[in-house]
């Protein structure tokens, strides 16, 4: 393609009015272009949402990490956290925001640098421009789950907990979702 049939095709695009003399009359404009129809994407609620047998749940509250360790709630409290038994599959829908670690760990994170956590491995499928799904197989198997709460010292008083670290690059949040076991 010449420069010249570059700049037709950028000025057929821009509806000038020399597109006549440029475009072929029997050719659409987008078929000068070489550009096929737009297909909508489909659109999903901003925000970071858990699967459940129930349906999505979306997590509200979340805590940012502390010069030592630890986590401090920054939006929400404890009680805006949603007690799961089974977790399918998370939906982050955050422009610019992207997840960057999956973990567990107890409540006792937010008061003790010194307590156990766990990264677990996860894939991460685009289902549009910004929304991903996020898969962790060991939250899909239940005696996994067991063992993973049993080695973070997970007991009622000191419930474990999931965490997805979403990030923009330069602040981090962390999204839990508490893991509720039989």
């Amino acid at each position: 393609m010449t420069r010249r049939h570059f700049v037709a095709i950028g000025l057929a695009l821009a509806g000038s009015p020399r597109d006549r003399a440029v475009r072929p009359a029997h050719l659409p404009v987008a078929a000068v272009a070489g550009r096929s129809a737009a297909v909508p994407q489909p659109s999903y609620a901003n925000g970071v949402f858990v699967g459940t047998p129930g349906g999505p749940v979306e997590l509200m509250a979340y805590a940012d990490r502390i010069g030592n360790g630890q986590l401090r709630m920054s939006y929400g409290t404890f009680e805006d956290v949603p007690a799961i038994e089974s977790i399918q599959r998370l939906l982050c829908n955050l422009p610019n925001w992207k997840p960057v670690l999956v973990w567990v760990s107890t409540r006792r994170i937010f008061r003790d640098e010194y307590a156990e956590r766990r990264e677990l491995r996860f894939a991460v499928r685009p289902l549009s421009l910004v929304a991903l799904e996020v898969r962790v197989a060991d939250l899909e198997n239940a005696e996994r789950l067991r063992r993973l709460t049993a080695s973070v010292g997970a007991t009622d008083g000191n419930p474990a907990y999931l965490f997805i670290t979403m990030s923009t690059g330069s602040i981090a949040r962390e999204y839990m979702v508490e893991i509720k076991l039989d």
